[in-house]
């Protein structure tokens, strides 16, 4: 699910002129969240967009910083983002986008296969559905 985190910003500071980069932590959020509906597993979770609110009768602006779970295989110790998940609105419905990152991929074909049973071999066509982590 889609968390929303807001941090008030100053609006003096964006009409000074930047003499040398800078970084300010806004915040810390846990790296993985766990769903209280589900089986308890815990998901991984990544920023998914920033951006700037600015309240005109009070001279100030706001970092609003929306994080993210993402659908991620593990195997062997690697971890792969398979997709990242964000709300969505369509007019008075909200619901969860799916967006794949293209790092893993699901392929099916036809095939051929044949069954021995130890009296007749029964041949029969099938789809397979194969699972691939580039």
């Amino acid at each position: 699910m889609l968390q929303r985190f807001t941090v008030p910003v100053l609006m003096l500071a964006l009409a000074i002129p930047s003499l040398a980069r800078s970084r300010i932590k806004l915040a810390s959020v846990p790296s993985e969240y766990t769903p209280t509906a589900g089986n308890g597993v815990s998901e991984p979770v990544l920023m998914a967009n920033f951006s700037f609110e600015v309240n005109q009768e009070t001279s100030r602006a706001r970092i609003v910083v929306d994080y993210m779970k993402a659908v991620v295989y593990e195997a062997s110790g690697k971890k792969t983002v398979c997709a990242n998940l964000h709300s969505g609105r369509f007019l008075f419905w909200q619901r969860t986008i799916i967006e794949p990152t293209g790092a893993c991929i699901v392929s099916a074909r036809i095939a051929d296969h044949a069954e021995d049973d130890g009296w007749s071999i029964r041949k029969f066509r099938a789809i397979d559905t194969f699972f691939e982590v580039r």
